[in-house]
């Protein structure tokens, strides 16, 4: 009989009534005021719960759990909560921690289904001491005063437990890190069921090994101890409820760092956030750093951490702790001497006589106390000062400013330190002219390295490949000859660089790639040290770029670690609660390993301004790294056979003679004495631009080489190898296994005559070729809003398209079962989709609230597969702007008010308002009426408008989530001159300036508090030809600037109506669905 999930047994209990109902709970309360229950109990659908208000305004429900409860080394907790479900919105919990006592959960999305629902929210580092006001915990409705849904809380359940819920009642992996040396790969799992079945998986998703583990006492451990070095994932699958449970991860598998990996010879390194992951993360991660062999780290050791008290000096700061444990490690990691401290300046950059002073003063006294304590010598002098990002100094930005705070503070660490390593100025990119001005100023005589970081993994779209990066390819050598003009033995370290694998960045194979190729090049260009930014990801969001630098993914997560919260967009829970490896830091790895102790020598020639090679040498043993932004191949030569390693460390042995290698961007290593000569194709692979997920793969090999052909050759990819008869004409075809492994999927071929097992035919020790095919989905779901004009106004429907990929078999629908706002339905009759056809199926939505987001969940059952498509739309007609009906955009209802720096929204008054967008077969058309007490837009500079009082408007012209599409961003205000429109992000073929063809007419209202806006943009203007067909994006924003806020940036805060311009970096997936209604030719 198959296991099944067990409810776990509550602790404590709370019954929201009007006298509440407690078991193992001291004291419940609604809101914040000693509200009392009677006051919010309501029955609905014949329950009582307590419900939500705007006035009095409650948003909480507290509860404190009784402590003789709570058992004593309690870590975990589940509170599940039965709610009303209502509004759109969403809620969480706040929760005593051992971080602070206002911890988050995860969010729980609000779906206005008008039903009971029941939910678990799972709590980490619990320390339930009555922190939260009193209280343990509170319920969390995330809504302001006056828009409050009526959601209904009608009690909740405690319970504690020491496993994560998904090891109780379905499948998670335990392992702390999946990171291993040789002969110790294991991974631990944790379910009710029996037994876990497993497939392990190549770097390309082939599957390499299948098993079955016994599970004792609800825990198993996959033994792969004999793995040798290399990237893996693994599958793992528990039969629950009769259902299977899968859950995915990345596994690593390398050798012991090479000898010399801590000391002086040590050239690459990575660094983390400290404190931003909680300690049995940091202290996997730091075990692998060791493990792959960065010798170099960076962290902080924050100003305001050290100095809390004037002149008082502390050094128990989690930057304390992890640099020394880094540097005990042998890991020599230089400390980051910064930022600010609400001690000095009112807790700015320091600019004033005293605030330098003091940051001097905390550099000497934390450099002597590293230094005496044995940890480290280098120290880095603030980051990025000539950028905005973290310099908001009343000095400025410029050289100058930043050597008054640098001379006083490097004789302050050499003093304390005779053998500091002061590293500066650690500027945001290179900065050619800014690094000039630094150097004649003298700035090279106050410092012992240069330090400097720079990016440029988007400079010509995402996933821009090093090669094409101004910064590192133009302007990082001349920063090296110009420092060496004046410091010939002054060491380079690049101090940050990085690419991203966010949604719109590199995928985590062309990080692997970039990983290798950026720190070569950096090399190339005379570079000594180079960190990478970052090891570890910093957050959930998969959109979000700063969540998404790592070469390690973050651990799943069920609730916040302070700030870092896994309820974001996209983010899905995988139950793998430890560190995993990105194949990029098995590139890493392998970079560290053939290049320690080598010195590099320069790029060899080979006739190709795409293909890449650079030996690394000590006069005895030679590794070349190579690849190509292309396609290239070269011929290996060598008499005695060399060494071809790939990028994650995997070797192959070539015997002497000739060896035919196509060069891709994806890194391999030669190692040995060897020839390199350019070279045409010896034959060709070809291969289908897309393949089925779970289909074969054919691959054909032709020989284009004169001369006899061998009967049958061996064709081997990966670990995979087959005999193929060579046909008349020269051709040979293998099947390759199927991958489950989505996206590019690169097919490297090891080609050998198959008589004597792979003896060389015709002179020739073996052919590597590669091809590139796309893994696809058997079928694809897609839902977008549609509107139809009808006679009496208009008709709304989600359209649900699904795509059948395979090219030779019909797919039969057998259901769509579907959610939208609270509105739920099943279709079974639907017609089945032909081969390489799409489908439609429109799901009328009689209650479409227009404007705003709506939830959606779309499940189509086909061949005995699952395919989901979930997120949120937004029913926005732009109709005619002759003859608009509908209601305009309320931005006191439907708007959403965001802080900066803590600005405070003091009512309608203060800044609210309603919007309209309408359309002509010319233009789109805005109508803004803005209330605003104060106006301030005492700005001269158009591309200033985004600081004071003023609207912006982003357009997309896709989906907003598909990938893409081109962004235009539009800014419109009332200076004191008149109004500007002016463009920030311009469409292809144009620029940033004032908006061509717009029309302004703003118009300010003292008396009535208001300013009106009144644009037209044409459609060319934003990148159309005409009006656009079809949904695309787009997001609205109103900044408001009272005068009381400090700096250039004046603005308290903005209203937004759709999201993802207001913050960095834009993300159109977060804008609102629009569709042109009423115009001839649309809906």
């Amino acid at each position: 009989m198959a296991p099944t999930a067990q409810a776990i047994a509550p602790d404590a209990t709370a019954t929201f009534t009007a006298s509440p109902e407690l078991t193992g709970v001291d004291r419940v309360r609604p809101g914040d005021r000693e509200t009392d229950p009677a006051a919010v109990t309501t029955t609905v659908d014949g329950v009582q719960c307590w419900q939500m208000q705007n006035d009095p305004y409650v948003r909480y429900a507290y509860v404190d759990v009784a402590d003789e409860v709570i058992p004593e080394d309690a870590t975990r907790a589940v509170i599940t909560v039965d709610y009303y479900d209502v509004g759109t919105g969403g809620f969480d919990i706040h929760y005593d921690s051992t971080s602070n006592p206002w911890t988050g959960s995860r969010n729980q999305q609000l779906t206005d289904t008008h039903t009971w629902r029941t939910t678990s929210f799972e709590l980490n580092n619990i320390n339930f001491a009555n922190r939260s006001n009193g209280y343990d915990f509170r319920l969390n409705v995330k809504a302001a005063q006056g828009n409050m849904p009526p959601v209904c809380f009608s009690g909740v359940q405690i319970s504690f437990t020491d496993a994560p819920l998904a090891a109780l009642q379905s499948l998670a992996i335990m392992s702390p890190s999946t990171i291993f040396g040789t002969g110790e790969a294991a991974i631990e799992v944790a379910t009710p069921a029996e037994e876990v079945t497993w497939q392990l998986n190549d770097s390309q998703g082939v599957a390499l090994e299948t098993g079955t583990t016994a599970v004792t006492s609800g825990d198993a451990s996959i033994d792969l101890n004999h793995l040798g070095v290399g990237y893996y994932t693994i599958d793992v699958t528990a039969t629950i409820n009769g259902e299977p449970v899968t859950r995915h991860a990345s596994l690593a598998v390398l050798e012991a760092p090479p000898e010399g990996w801590d000391g002086d010879e040590a050239t690459f390194g990575a660094q983390f956030h400290r404190g931003w992951q909680p300690d049995a993360e940091t202290e996997a991660l730091i075990d692998a750093m060791e493990l792959a062999g960065y010798g170099i780290s960076r962290q902080a050791t924050t100003w305001g951490a050290i100095e809390r008290e004037l002149g008082v000096y502390g050094f128990e700061e989690e930057g304390v702790r992890v640099t020394t444990e880094l540097n005990s490690r042998g890991i020599d990691t230089m400390w980051n001497a910064g930022l600010k401290n609400s001690l000095y300046d009112d807790g700015r950059t320091p600019a004033s006589d005293e605030a330098i002073a003091a940051f001097a003063a905390y550099a000497g006294a934390t450099a002597e106390y590293y230094s005496s304590n044995g940890i480290t010598h280098d120290v880095g002098i603030l980051n990025e000062y000539n950028s905005s990002g973290f310099n908001n100094g009343s000095c400025g930005l410029t050289p100058a400013c930043y050597l008054e705070i640098l001379e006083p503070t490097s004789a302050a660490i050499h003093g304390a330190d005779p053998e500091a390593n002061v590293i500066a100025p650690v500027t945001a990119g290179v900065q050619l002219a800014w690094a000039e001005d630094f150097i004649a100023q003298g700035g090279l005589d106050l410092i012992d390295t240069y330090g400097v970081n720079y990016y440029g993994y988007a400079e010509n779209g995402p996933g821009t490949p090093p090669e094409e990066g101004t910064d590192l390819m133009d302007n990082l050598p001349q920063l090296v000859q110009m420092v060496r003009a004046e410091a010939p033995d002054m060491p380079i370290r690049v101090t940050e660089n990085g690419h991203p694998t966010h949604t719109a960045g590199s995928t985590q194979a062309q990080q692997a790639d970039q990983a290798i190729r950026a720190l070569v090049l950096a090399q190339a260009a005379g570079v000594d040290e180079h960190i990478w930014y970052d090891l570890y990801d910093d957050g959930f969001d998969p959109g979000e770029r700063e969540n998404n630098f790592g070469l390690i993914n973050r651990a799943d997560a069920t609730s916040c670690y302070k700030w870092i919260c896994p309820s974001v967009e996209g983010y899905e829970y995988g139950a793998v609660h430890g560190i995993t490896p990105k194949p990029g830091f098995v590139s890493h790895a392998t970079l560290i390993r053939q290049t320690l102790g080598l010195e590099q020598g320069d790029r060899d020639n080979l006739g190709s301004d795409s293909a890449y090679s650079f030996p690394y040498t000590d006069g005895e043993h030679t590794n070349r790294v190579m690849w190509s932004t292309g396609s290239d191949y070269v011929t290996v030569t060598s008499a005695d056979g060399f060494t071809l390693t790939d990028q994650f460390g995997q070797e192959q042995q070539i015997g002497a003679g000739d060896y035919t290698l196509e060069l891709t961007g994806s890194p391999v290593f030669v190692g040995g004495e060897v020839q390199i000569a350019s070279a045409s194709a010896p034959v060709q692979v070809e291969v289908p631009e897309q393949v089925v997920q779970g289909n074969e793969v054919p691959v054909t090999v032709s020989f284009g080489r004169p001369g006899p052909l061998p009967p049958t050759v061996l064709v081997g990819v990966g670990d995979v190898e087959q005999e193929a008869r060579v046909r008349p004409g020269g051709q040979a075809t293998v099947m390759l296994p199927a991958t489950e492994l989505l996206g590019e999927r690169e097919i490297t071929v090891d080609i050998a005559s198959a008589q004597d097992r792979g003896r060389p035919w015709t002179q020739h020790a073996g052919t590597r070729v590669r091809a590139m095919t796309e893994v696809i989905e058997p079928f694809e779901v897609s839902v977008r809003p549609r509107i139809a004009s009808t006679d009496g106004g208009f008709e709304y429907a989600l359209e649900v398209s699904i795509a059948n990929n395979s090219t030779t078999a019909a797919l039969p629908i057998e259901e769509i079962d579907w959610s939208v706002g609270g509105a739920v339905g099943l279709e079974t009759d639907v017609t089945d989709v032909p081969a390489g056809e799409s489908g439609t199926v429109l799901i009328p939505v009689a209650d479409a609230r227009l404007f705003t987001n709506q939830s959606y969940d779309v499940t189509v059952t086909a061949s005995g597969q699952v395919k989901t498509d979930e997120g949120a739309v937004s029913f926005s007609p732009i109709e005619p702007a002759d003859a608009p009906t509908l209601d305009p955009i309320d931005l006191n209802d439907i708007g959403q008010w965001r802080s900066i720096r803590g600005g405070v929204r003091e009512g309608a008054a203060d800044l609210g308002g309603d919007l309209r967008f309408t359309s002509t077969a010319d233009a789109l058309v805005m109508h803004a009426r803005i209330s605003d007490d104060v106006h301030l837009a005492d700005r001269a500079d158009p591309a200033l408008s985004w600081q004071v009082d003023s609207i912006q408007f982003n357009t997309y012209d896709l989906f907003p989530t598909v990938l893409g599409g081109e962004r235009v961003e539009i800014a419109a205000s009332l200076y004191d001159d008149g109004p500007i429109v002016y463009t920030f992000s311009p469409p292809a073929g144009q620029s940033a300036g004032l908006t061509p063809g717009a029309e302004a007419d703003i118009v300010r209202d003292e008396t009535a508090g208001t300013t009106t806006y009144d644009l037209t943009i044409p459609w060319a203007s934003l990148g159309y030809d005409g009006p656009p067909a079809g949904v695309w994006g787009l997001s609205f924003l109103v900044n408001d600037a009272d005068g009381d806020v400090v700096g250039a940036d004046a603005r308290s805060g903005y209203i937004e109506w759709g999201s993802g311009v207001g913050g960095a970096p834009k993300d159109p997936s977060k804008f609102r669905t629009v569709q042109i209604v009423g115009l001839d030719g649309s809906a």
